[in-house]
Order: C-alpha cells, then structure tokens, then sequence
C-alpha cells in the first residue's frame, strides 16, 4: 500500500470512468472513478464501506485493482492501492489509455472472461422451489452473469438463470452474481457469442436481441413466459 509521502506527491487525474467493485468477500456495487493516481482513486458511490476494508476495484477498460478504504468522504471513499512493483509501474500507463478510452489489454484480471453490459428480462429458479421469479441479466460473460433482482438467494445456492444451472456466488448492491456450471460446449460457445456482443442494455428500442445467436438468447430467456 502507498506510504503518506507517495499518496500526497501524486498527482490525481479526473477520470469519471464507470466501475464494479468487489467489497466485504460477497458483495458487489457500483459506482465512478471520480480522480485517480498511481497510488490511489477517488470512488463515488454509497456502498457501506468502513475505513480499512479491502475492495477490489474494476474500472471499465482498467482490469482488476485491489486496495484498501483510506478515508470516507460525502458521497464516497478513497482507496488507497496495493499494488506490487510490477504493477505500480503500470498504473500510469493504464490511467493514460483510460482517458483516451482505451482498454489496457496488458493487465491480468483474475475474471477469467470479459463481461458485457446487457438488458435481458428472464426468469430465474431455485432448485430447492417449484416456482420461478422475475429477474433481468445486467451483464454477462461465458463464465456467469450478474442478476438485477429483488430476491436475494443465499450464496452457493444452485439455480438456473434461463436455461443455464448457475450457483450464487455474490451479493449485489441490486441483486446478485451467478457462476454458470455444467454448459456444454455448444452452449458456452453460445453464451461466449452473446457476450462478446456491443452493450445492449441503452437500446431505446429495448431489444436486447442485437448480435447475438437466437440460441444464445433461447438460452438466456428460457422460461421468461
């Protein structure tokens, strides 16, 4: 983690760029990069976060960076890096391709698949219930998805989301994130199709249905009627 000296020589950028961040082990939220450095970033968002907790946070394009809450500020906290010495020696070349809306493709992310942003109204059921629910998937990759929902299943619960079996493995600050298991290899090249599609989720036409497989979004929808 930064020293003071470092935190305070430097120099913070205005990024204003979207990001995920993982916090408390289970839970996922939302929230903007308001300024970041090398050593640390400014995050708006009304996440319960305390002083000291560790978070791991996604901006678009920037991959995974880990840090710990340094202080809490209205509307936000700061987050102070623990980055090792390849990675510190990095940061300012990924903050560079960020403000040019550029991915930095060099980073190691430990999600093993790219995620994209969608709109895709389904239906979701426990294993455990005969009935199943209501639920939009926000974004996904060939890997898992996160769910915008009122319920909550408890984590490491099996369901299916559409057609696919899934567990729980997170909490979100509006829903919950799933882990796809037991896809066969047509179906994940399916799924891999859907998710490497443009975002879908701002379509004023709301059609999610764009540039991915009818398959792909038999899968995803199944069980939505």
């Amino acid at each position: 983690m930064a020293s003071q000296s470092e935190r305070r020589t430097a120099p913070r950028l205005k990024l204003g760029k979207q990001a995920r961040f993982l916090y408390h082990q289970d839970f996922e939220s939302d929230g903007r990069v308001q300024n970041i450095s090398e050593t640390g970033a400014a995050i708006l968002s009304d996440a319960p976060v305390k002083i000291g907790d560790i978070v791991i946070l996604y901006p678009d394009g920037m991959g995974r960076i880990p840090g710990e809450v340094a202080r809490l500020f209205e509307g936000g906290f700061a987050l102070s890096f623990i980055l090792t010495k390849y990675q510190r020696s990095s940061m300012n070349q990924r903050i560079a391709m960020a403000q040019k809306g550029l991915p930095y493709f060099h980073l190691s992310d430990n999600r093993s698949a790219v995620r994209a942003k969608y709109n895709i109204k389904t239906r979701a059921k426990l294993e455990s219930e005969s009935e199943s629910f209501d639920c939009t998937i926000i974004d996904l990759s060939s890997k898992g998805c996160r769910v915008r929902c009122e319920r909550r299943p408890e984590i490491g619960v099996s369901l299916s989301v559409g057609a696919l079996l899934s567990v729980v493995r997170r909490h979100t600050s509006d829903g919950f994130a799933v882990e796809f298991k037991r896809i066969r290899p047509q179906q994940e090249d399916d799924v891999a199709a859907a998710a490497g599609a443009k975002t879908m989720s701002d379509n004023a036409a709301g059609d999610p249905c764009g540039d991915y497989s009818a398959e792909s979004v038999r899968l995803l929808r199944a069980g939505s009627k």
